[in-house]
């Protein structure tokens, strides 16, 4: 994934307009969506950009407060770890019981299970969220992983043309497993021009990840191809991670 760049306000609208008058163009769906302006969460649509509006407003108003706190006698002082109140008490005793960390290896979906899936959204009229994380983590006999858009594109209309779809994939998970690097994705399907334009926006405000989490995630998106120079070197470390996890016995019960 290439470095997500901050939308402006003004080219945010006009991703609107100009989606909203495609859509007019073409006659539009054939009913309506799931996820719309409306039945949105309104405080999407409060969110500002934070170098201005009310968010910078209460910044500054919280640093002034602070500034005149004291940290002995002031409201809340007893609270903070090391403040006076707290030293002159036992600390508290926790019972931690040991959890080993584990991930289920969960379930793959046949195919046949996500066209179901995708024609009961489409009765149901339900918006699909698709956690694809662990899409290389296949390894019983038969299995394969199947794309929910691959599937969902090929089931043809009207099932292409009007279920709304999200697909999430990660680097924190998979058999990149970098859990130490932050960098992930979210790829939508038949959006709402205008809640389509919210998200860039939601996006746009937050902060970009690290710079090696957005690294990683383009050789994700886009692995060494054949014939380049990377490409048997990340093939054989893949298929090695992949071969380990694998040949692990997976049945903790």
């Amino acid at each position: 994934m290439r470095a997500l760049r901050a939308l402006r306000p003004r080219r945010l609208l006009a991703m609107a307009a100009a989606a909203a008058a495609a859509a007019a163009a073409t006659g539009g769906a054939r009913r309506g969506r799931v996820l719309t302006p409306e039945t949105m969460n309104p405080a999407i649509r409060r969110v500002e950009y934070a170098v201005r509006g009310p968010i910078v407003s209460r910044a500054l108003e919280i640093e002034q407060e602070l500034r005149k706190w004291d940290p002995k006698t002031g409201p809340g002082a007893q609270d903070w770890p090391g403040s006076p109140v707290q030293q002159r008490t036992d600390p508290p005793q926790f019972q931690c019981p040991p959890c080993p960390p584990r991930v289920s290896p969960g379930q793959v979906q046949s195919r046949e299970c996500i066209e179901e899936v995708i024609k009961f959204a489409y009765d149901e009229k339900l918006f699909l969220m698709a956690d694809e994380v662990y899409q290389d983590n296949v390894y019983a006999e038969g299995s394969a992983f199947h794309s929910f858009k691959k599937v969902l594109m090929e089931l043809g209309p009207p099932y292409s043309e009007e279920v709304e779809l999200a697909s999430f994939h990660s680097i924190s998970k998979g058999f990149m497993g970098e859990c130490g690097l932050r960098g992930g994705y979210v790829e939508v399907v038949n959006l709402h021009p205008e809640v389509k334009a919210q998200l860039a926006k939601l996006v746009s405000v937050r902060l970009c990840p690290p710079v090696p989490g957005q690294l990683v995630m383009d050789a994700v998106m886009d692995p060494p191809k054949p014939g380049e120079p990377s490409y048997e070197r990340f093939q054989a470390e893949k298929e090695a991670v992949l071969g380990t996890l694998g040949g692990w016995d997976w049945d903790w019960d």
